[in-house]
């Protein structure tokens, strides 16, 4: 009885290792940044640009009413990028994704003229500066 009972629990101890190894094996490495094709950057930048033109340009961009830390620059890739609002080197912590994700960006005027109505943008809108930010950036046309 002994020795079943230890075959027994040498085979339960033999499929924990195997199953504790099967699982380290199948996961991937874990942060492995997403490659960007050249034309997969294109996109990026023309339709970073689109949006940035669509939600943000109003008060954000040259002659714009210069509100919100005085960031009139979002059209002009060379000054954003170089900006504090960009964090290649950790997109997700860049503030101008932060503002996007956590509601405070973009806003629209209310009836006194004053930017204060929030704008939550569409998930995908988010996603898109994130990308955006985790391709490096990439110039528009």
């Amino acid at each position: 009885m002994r020795a079943k009972l230890s075959i027994a629990l040498l085979c339960l101890l033999a499929c924990l290792v195997f199953a504790c190894e099967s699982q380290q094996t199948t996961e991937g490495p874990k942060d492995t940044p997403r490659t960007y094709t050249e034309a997969e950057k294109a996109q990026l930048a023309a339709d970073f640009k689109k949006l940035m033109q669509e939600q943000c340009a109003e008060c954000h961009d040259y002659g714009a009413k210069k509100i919100y830390d005085k960031i009139d620059y979002l059209l002009d890739h060379e000054q954003l990028v170089k900006s504090k609002i960009v964090k290649l080197d950790n997109p997700e912590a860049s503030e101008l994704y932060t503002e996007i994700v956590e509601g405070e960006m973009p806003r629209k005027f209310d009836a006194d003229g004053k930017p204060r109505v929030k704008v939550m943008l569409p998930k995908a809108q988010a996603d898109l500066v994130l990308n955006w930010l985790k391709a490096g950036a990439p110039a528009w046309k």
